[in-house]
């Protein structure tokens, strides 16, 4: 049942058909745990409870093992979450926390030394208690309290506490990791700015998707969020599904295990999503050494000293002594030198931008007091968040587009996504730019957003943003998006409808037309017409399988018998590789390709005519399911579907999906209240003994979504167990 929503509604909804003009609005999300608003009738006020009841947390797990927290103050609820999340990823969260702390290889070898030492490199222990000490005592005591709902689990469970972790948790270890989180990600931006990989899209790999569907485009003037981030479905990434209720404010939704609060989710007043961008983070310089003297380097002119620091990192041995390293990390004033190259005099140091900044916290809390889009532009200014595309919808109407990214002013003459000349002043940074100076829009003409990691000039039909009002070096300049993209295929969806409604939301959500498959079916199809007679196919197994082809719907079922021969194919042609390269063999190669494709059908999987949910499945324990959709480009499945599971590799004759659509939620908001679907991929446990290790993943692979249950009396009726905890700071 929806929850309760106040008459305002009614009020709000008219007004946002009538206005002339688009209302103000802003969306809420924090870098690694962002959320919204609380707010409901889900559980009474704690007004009358008793002195006895000063601290209880109360979890309810319902039938899929969703943890609904109750508890009389934020900090509470988050001290139960760390509970929850102990619960059900204990040793990848504290081996998480081990690496933020930069002492892995003292514990666990050679192997994290690595690790440790860009840690030590870019100050992030430093930077983290900095950031953690300048935390407000709302925010700080959410990160301690969530830490001290670990401790709490440890506690009461001592022989779950892995032998290489014995130090408690604290909240500064939270910091810590949202910045480790942070710096891997940066330093992956610098290997291709280094590699020259990186081009004027970056990360266009990435996938995720999400939109907004504001009143004028709803069939009864509902307000309609979808979100769906494609990620890798276990490690760092994994999403932890919860409820978090305060009091008369509530919210729900999901984050990373390791962190409070709510990345993406919905409260009864806010919905909000968020994608990944190309946010430019990070810069290389290319670096002028002096010719006679090495520790030097050109700048505007002059030589200047680089700067050299001995690091001292202990590593364990295997046999289990403990063994000190010293290595050197030399600076300009750019920053780190990440690669020397005497020979050419030359070197490379890396620039961040936004490392020493941002609250891991400041955003969701914010969040968590604000009631419309309106009220978080004071959190944005608090928050400066990292990166990413942000949609987020309101109960009384509005929808919004954010583009963040942490940079700054900089010259649009200079290829920033290679090295850039580190002697010439041309390539400094200027003042950093606030989300203000980016992209951002609010209740566009069309009634609707889209961001699946299309740019900010795509975002919806006929888009009000243009690129020649924002600096260039922000992203690609693209204001067209092409037939094979999962924004225009969103777009097309939502066009199609006129006027949508939750069941519509929820079958755009999961659609499964295999994007950029076609180009690839073209290529086979005109190869074969093109060989005619000079090919052999003697007993026409080349000619049935361009049939399939040509015949298929483009939709990738798991009853469709095209995908397997598109994807053995690929297998066959490996080296070949990605649609450009396929485009570009001779008609001869690609049927050798496409007899090879069916000669390792025969041998591996029985038949040249088979099912795409026979090979291509979900897999958990002991669990295997058949898997419908397709991954993106870095995938052995690469025909790209809006509901995404990709399969990184073929075992055991299986392509065993392990990444894309990592927690789909829809929100609808109406005058009854506020409902939601939502899934995850396998289910909220990591713990093979748990009944909730895989209990979502019958439903996800059939792309069907659970109810979100919201309401006290709903979450009583479903609960399968209880945990009352009391939590004293």
């Amino acid at each position: 049942m929806p929850t309760q929503l106040t008459d305002r509604w009614r009020f709000a909804r008219r007004a946002a058909c009538l206005a002339a003009a688009p209302r103000h609005g802003l969306m809420a999300f924090l870098l690694l745990g962002p959320a919204a608003a609380f707010a409901g009738e889900a559980a009474p006020p704690p007004d009358s409870a008793s002195a006895a009841d000063k601290g209880r947390v109360e979890i309810l797990r319902d039938r899929y093992g969703v943890p609904h927290i109750f508890a009389d103050s934020l900090a509470g609820a988050c001290f139960g979450q760390g509970y929850c999340h102990a619960q059900d990823n204990l040793e990848e969260i504290l081996g998480f926390y081990l690496e933020a702390r930069g002492e892995a290889a003292k514990t666990l070898g050679q192997k994290k030394l690595e690790g440790d030492y860009f840690k030590r490199v870019f100050h992030i222990g430093e930077i983290s208690r900095r950031l953690y000490e300048a935390m407000a005592p709302e925010e700080r005591g959410a990160v301690d309290a969530y830490a001290a709902g670990i401790n709490r689990f440890l506690a009461d469970h001592p022989d779950k506490r892995p032998n290489w972790f014995a130090a408690p948790v604290t909240g500064l270890d939270v910091v810590a990791a949202g910045k480790t989180y942070q710096l891997s990600q940066q330093l992956t931006e610098a290997r291709r700015d280094l590699t020259g990989v990186a081009t004027a899209d970056r990360m266009t790999d990435e996938a995720s998707n999400m939109w907004a569907i504001g009143p004028k485009k709803s069939k009864h003037g509902e307000v309609m969020l979808a979100s769906d981030p494609h990620l890798p479905w276990q490690g760092l990434t994994q999403w932890h599904e919860a409820h978090l209720v305060v009091g008369d404010r509530w919210i729900y939704g999901a984050t990373f295990f390791g962190f409070p609060g709510v990345a993406i989710g919905f409260t009864q007043d806010l919905a909000w999503g968020s994608t990944n961008n190309s946010a430019d983070t990070a810069d290389v310089y290319r670096e002028e050494l002096d010719p006679a003297n090495p520790n030097r380097y050109r700048y505007e002119g002059d030589w200047r000293p680089i700067v050299a620091e001995t690091l001292r990192l202990e590593v364990r041995e295997p046999d289990g002594t403990i063994r000190t390293v010293e290595r050197t990390v030399r600076r300009t004033h750019h920053g780190p030198l990440l690669q020397e190259d005497p020979e050419r005099g030359q070197a490379f140091a890396l620039r961040l931008a936004g490392l020493e900044d941002g609250n891991l916290v400041a955003g969701w809390i914010g969040c968590f007091h604000a009631t419309r889009l309106a009220d978080l532009e004071k959190v944005f200014d608090a928050e400066h968040p990292f990166k990413w595309h942000r949609i987020a919808a309101d109960r009384f109407g509005d929808i919004g587009y954010y583009y963040f990214a942490s940079t700054h002013q900089r010259s649009d003459d200079v290829q920033w996504n290679a090295p850039v000349d580190g002697a010439s002043a041309a390539t400094e940074w200027g003042p950093p730019l606030s989300w203000r100076d980016m992209p951002h829009l609010v209740n566009p003409p069309s009634g609707y957003l889209v961001n699946c990691n299309n740019n900010s000039y795509t975002v919806t039909r006929d888009c009000p943003l243009k690129p020649e009002s924002y600096p260039r070096h922000l992203m690609s300049q693209k204001t067209t998006l092409t037939p094979d993209t999962r924004a225009y295929r969103a777009i097309e969806l939502i066009e199609e409808c006129g006027r949508l409604d939750f069941a519509d939301l929820e079958r755009i959500a999961t659609d499964i037309k295999a994007l950029t498959a076609q180009p690839y079916i073209d290529r086979i199809v005109s190869a074969y017409e093109q060989a005619g007679d000079r090919f052999s196919d003697p007993d026409g197994r080349l000619k049935r399988a361009v049939e399939t082809l040509k015949s298929w719907d483009g939709m990738a079922t798991p009853d469709n018998q095209a995908l397997p021969i598109l994807a053995a194919c690929l297998q066959a042609m490996a080296g070949a590789g990605g649609r450009v390269q396929v485009e570009r063999l001779p008609p001869q190669a690609v049927l050798r390709g496409l007899s090879g494709a069916l000669d390792f059908m025969e041998k591996e999987w029985g038949s040249r005519e088979i099912p795409w949910g026979q090979v291509h499945v979900v897999r958990r324990g002991a669990t295997e399911l058949p898997m419908p959709g397709a991954g993106n480009v870095k995938t052995t499945d690469p025909f790209t579907t809006l509901f995404m599971a990709g399969a990184k590799k073929i075992d055991g004759g299986r392509l065993v999906c392990d990444s894309g659509s990592s927690w789909t939620q829809l929100v609808k908001f109406h005058e009854g209240g506020v409902e939601a679907k939502t899934i995850l991929p396998y289910g909220v446990s990591n713990d093979p003994a748990s009944p909730h290790f895989a209990d979502q993943m019958p439903l996800f692979a059939k792309r069907q979504l659970k109810q979100a249950l919201l309401t006290r009396g709903e979450i009583e009726a479903a609960a399968e167990s209880r945990t009352t905890l009391v939590y004293q700071p």
